[in-house]
């Protein structure tokens, strides 16, 4: 459903109570990041370890997915917008906006003013302490000395091969094949047609055609809002309903104390980053494998979408409040009528 009706009018209060306290950016020690990525890099079923198994047996991406059309691909395969229908589209952007503008925007706005750097600094201090719980530590335990010392003192995994350039490049092809895939069938095109090439195009110039509706809000400014209410719900979900309280506070500072006193030396890690997730590898070479693109849309270089902005600001929204309150959009909002 394409509007932001589904949050509660106590959880938005309660969002943007969370949105206006003040805090103190906290000191994100070495010691935090280096234990962090240690922590990362212990766990048998990393990513780069699962890609590096695998890209030697993929085949190569030999249509061209990449650029504009990767670009628009993953827009098109975002939300619940009716993308095959553009007067059915144009309708759906205005609910998002009436919904953005006389529900979200009046009860988030204050977020804006607020020190989003220490919000997101934050933020990153529950990502660190996620992974380190992962790895079964816990800064305020007893132990916590002892058991990180064990774990700096254990071998990482390895295999036995590792990713080159061009592996690298054919698996970020590989991973937008399935959002190559859904936008074709929400544009009504069979990519096996000869004529495939040719229709998407028609698609495409007729959605660029919508102009987006307006917003009280400048996209920046709603991406901002989407980026604290995401944060405050990572924080929260990591480090405690109570961790943007003073208790909390207090409490999250002795975390960061502790790790950054460990008198013991962390060897450095590097891991490989901006790799795909493995399972959209996997289902892209599934749709590699079956020969079903044809090579009319390769090399197609897609007209520039005005709403592609608002799409993703929408959709950044919508998912930031849907994970922030823990409930899934509406099939059917009564307030909007669709």
């Amino acid at each position: 459903m394409p509007c932001c009706c589904h949050v509660s009018a106590n959880a938005m209060a309660s969002l943007s109570a969370s949105a206006q306290i003040k805090l103190q950016p906290p000191a994100i020690s070495a010691k935090l990041t280096a234990l962090a990525e240690l922590c990362a890099a212990m766990n048998p079923e990393r990513n780069d370890i699962k890609l590096a198994l695998v890209a030697p047996r993929l085949p190569n991406v030999t249509i061209a997915v990449g650029g504009p059309l990767a670009q628009i691909s993953a827009v098109l395969s975002m939300g619940s917008f009716s993308f095959g229908d553009p007067v059915r589209l144009q309708a759906e952007l205005q609910v998002m906006a009436n919904s953005l503008n006389n529900y979200v925007a009046p009860s988030l706005s204050a977020s804006l003013k607020m020190d989003v750097s220490a919000i997101m600094k934050l933020a990153l201090v529950a990502k660190l302490m996620a992974q380190i719980g992962a790895a079964g530590l816990d800064p305020l335990s007893a132990d916590f000395t002892a058991r990180a010392t064990a774990l700096v003192n254990t071998p990482l995994p390895s295999v036995s091969v590792s990713l080159t350039p061009p592996q690298i490049g054919n698996l970020k092809l590989m991973a937008g094949l399935p959002a190559l895939v859904k936008m074709a069938e929400t544009l009504n095109v069979p990519l096996g047609d000869p004529a495939a090439g040719a229709m998407l195009m028609a698609r495409f110039s007729a959605l660029a055609s919508i102009t987006p509706p307006t917003l009280s809000l400048k996209i920046s400014a709603m991406l901002k809002v989407a980026a604290v209410v995401n944060a405050i719900a990572t924080i929260t979900e990591t480090l405690g309903a109570d961790a943007l309280t003073p208790a909390g506070q207090l409490r999250i500072s002795m975390m960061l104390k502790a790790v950054a006193n460990l008198g013991l030396p962390i060897p450095p890690v590097t891991l490989e980053a901006g790799l795909p997730p493995i399972d959209d590898v996997l289902l892209g070479e599934q749709i590699a494998g079956s020969s079903f693109i044809h090579a009319s849309i390769s090399g197609l270089k897609p007209p520039s979408l005005p709403i592609s902005a608002f799409v993703s600001a929408s959709v950044a929204m919508q998912a930031a409040l849907s994970g922030a309150v823990k409930v899934p959009p509406l099939a059917f909002c009564t307030n909007c009528g669709m």
